[in-house]
């Protein structure tokens, strides 16, 4: 199922939930109807929510998150998954220094 397809019955859930994503039925109706999907496609329903919202969504306000970080990881990997937040990079700045002390020679 795609995003698109399911505005109707997700603005359905949103309203028996006053609103509220972490209702435990709404979540379980959430897996029932996206259990088959993949994972771009729950992607989608993730970037579908920040554009509703107009930012990006913190889990609390996404219904369905606990399913979709048990299959894509946590919130900050998803968003990252999803294009709406940049990656973070570690720098190792121990190889860095390393680096070039061994260049310098």
């Amino acid at each position: 199922m795609k995003a698109d397809d399911n505005i109707g019955t997700i603005l359905k859930w949103i309203e028996a939930a006053d609103g509220k994503a972490e209702f435990p039925h709404v979540n379980a109706e959430f897996v029932r109807h996206h259990r088959q999907d993949t994972d771009e496609e729950l992607l989608d329903y993730v970037r579908y929510c920040a554009v509703e919202l107009g930012h990006i969504p913190k889990k609390h306000e996404v219904l369905g998150f606990s399913y979709i970080k048990s299959r894509l990881g946590p919130w900050p990997r998803v968003l990252e998954s999803a294009g709406l937040k940049e990656t973070k990079q570690k720098k190792n700045s121990f190889s860095l220094i390393c680096c070039d002390k061994y260049d310098n020679r």
